[in-house]
């Protein structure tokens, strides 16, 4: 499986050979894996056309790495229902899928698409909060309140953080808790 540090410095076309051969060795999972932590680390490299010195698309070229991670993730669900069984460090489809939303999530935050982001982030809020991992679902929301205020929406955004406020738990709040404050003083000052 691609670490962290091997995606670093690997192109888009090399990520994707690397998610190939793993995936041809029915390790979907780690194909996906390799994919979507490769995007986060390259940022929005990850999605530039290959293209020739006419800015032509090269044939050929690697397609987008989210795509094909979604593709992936698809495969694996369709043969879990056919009664496949995944590795052992294999998530549970809506985890897989939460992780692909987040990131998804996040990549239109960073292109001003909070539209887009909002959706995404609402989906793997829902997923996380579906298996109690508030930790994960908390950050979340409150990204999602952001968004609201950056699109001029205080109403969403104080309903996003009313739901990120309570779905809280002790470990949640020590760790997000000032920066819900934060977003609440925010809200409150543009009501």
């Amino acid at each position: 499986m691609t670490t962290s540090g091997d995606s670093a410095t690997s192109s888009p076309q090399q990520l994707f050979d690397a998610a190939t051969a793993l995936a041809e060795e029915n390790n979907l999972w780690e194909a996906a894996l390799t994919l979507m932590q490769g995007f986060e680390e390259l940022g929005d490299k990850a999605d530039a056309p290959q293209t020739d010195s006419l800015g032509r698309p090269i044939r050929g070229s690697a397609p987008k790495l989210m795509d094909k991670a979604a593709d992936w993730l698809d495969l694996l669900d369709n043969l879990e229902k056919d009664g496949f069984e995944p590795t052992a460090d294999t998530p549970p489809r809506h985890l897989r899928w939460a992780m692909w939303h987040t990131l998804n999530g996040q990549a239109e935050i960073r292109r001003g698409h909070q539209g887009r982001a909002i959706d995404h982030l609402e989906l793997a809020a829902g997923l996380f909060q579906s298996d109690k991992l508030n930790i994960q679902a908390v950050p979340l929301l409150a990204q999602i309140a952001q968004c609201h205020l950056h699109l001029g929406d205080a109403g969403a955004a104080e309903k996003a953080l009313y739901r990120a406020q309570k779905t809280c738990d002790e470990q949640s709040r020590e760790r997000w808790g000032s920066a819900l404050s934060e977003i609440g003083a925010e809200i409150a000052r543009r009501l």
